[in-house]
């Protein structure tokens, strides 16, 4: 059986983490590890985890206190990880189904494990009852254009698996700052790799008032896509710009000598000033954005140039 490391940050999380770590713990065909890093709960959370930690020795909990946020508790845990063939992404409230590791791994597997490579796939939207609502992705989440991926993550953290060769790559290479930890697995794996999606979902992905950050629940999708849309063209947030800054930082060197396209695109986003012009002209890009013609009519809408 493969090995796989699952890596899971907790934080006032008792409502729905026992079916989430039921569903962990039900994976078929694999040897898993769970290191869960509790992001300093204030409820049952870690007398829950200390409770599982009593019947399946291969959960590990590591607490400090400390209250990180989620993308710097899963950098710390992405970084402290053991050695293993493949490593998963766990989030605190969702179920899994008892084949997940086993697929994804199995996709995985197609490639050559000596290229950084990285998986993530369609999701079952629930509500707190586990009531279906839909899948998340109507049509293949995929990047059509040659580097969309720098603009617009497509990966949802707790369907991602990756495999030793991406964790090497990032291996004290994690950014001080960056929009979320899946973003940048996603953007590196993309860079230097291979990305792997799959259609058909594996999990159910719980949306509630709790959650930190998801796929909107709303009965409206283009209310949905207008509040996405909202978030891209927030030039006070600049989430692209910091996050091309945060690649470059640590890749910037390599990239210029391996991937000097990838760099050409990454100083784009990182150097444009905070302007409306400059804001238009990188939408322009079609290798940056989505071509469709609802999204470029959309941004235009928003921005009153039509």
């Amino acid at each position: 059986m493969e090995e796989i490391t699952v890596l899971m940050s907790t934080y006032n999380g008792e409502k729905y983490l026992r079916e989430q770590l039921d569903s962990i713990f039900l994976q078929k065909n694999v040897k898993l590890k769970l290191l869960v890093r509790d992001d300093g709960s204030t409820d049952n959370t870690m007398q829950i985890l200390q409770e599982y930690r009593q019947k399946y020795s291969d959960l590990e909990i590591w607490t400090d206190g400390k209250n990180l946020k989620p993308c710097k508790s899963f950098f710390y845990l992405i970084q402290n990880a053991p050695e293993t063939e493949y490593y998963a992404l766990a989030d605190q409230d969702d179920i899994w189904d008892c084949d997940k590791l086993e697929t994804e791994i199995d996709r995985l597997k197609r490639y050559s494990q000596e290229i950084p490579a990285l998986y993530y796939s369609n999701l079952r939207i629930v509500d707190e009852k586990d009531v279906f609502y839909r899948n998340s992705h109507e049509m293949p989440a995929i990047c059509r254009n040659k580097y969309e991926y720098l603009t617009d993550m497509k990966a949802t953290g707790c369907t991602i698996v990756y495999n030793r060769a991406l964790a090497e790559l990032i291996h004290n290479r994690i950014p001080d700052e960056f929009t979320m930890h899946d973003a940048f697995l996603y953007i590196i794996a993309s860079i230097f790799g291979n990305v792997i999606y799959d259609f058909e979902p594996h999990i159910d992905y719980r949306q509630h008032g709790d959650n930190s950050i998801g796929t909107y629940l709303d009965k409206k999708p283009v209310t949905a896509y207008f509040k996405h849309m909202g978030r891209l063209l927030d030039r006070n947030r600049q989430p692209r710009r910091k996050n091309a800054d945060a690649v470059l930082s640590k890749y910037g060197e390599f990239l210029q000598n391996t991937h000097p396209r990838e760099y050409e695109k990454l100083m784009e986003l990182s150097t444009y000033k905070n302007s409306l012009k400059q804001t238009v002209q990188l939408l322009k890009d079609k290798e940056l954005y989505p071509s469709s013609g609802m999204f470029r009519y959309s941004v235009l809408a928003i921005l009153g140039l039509l």
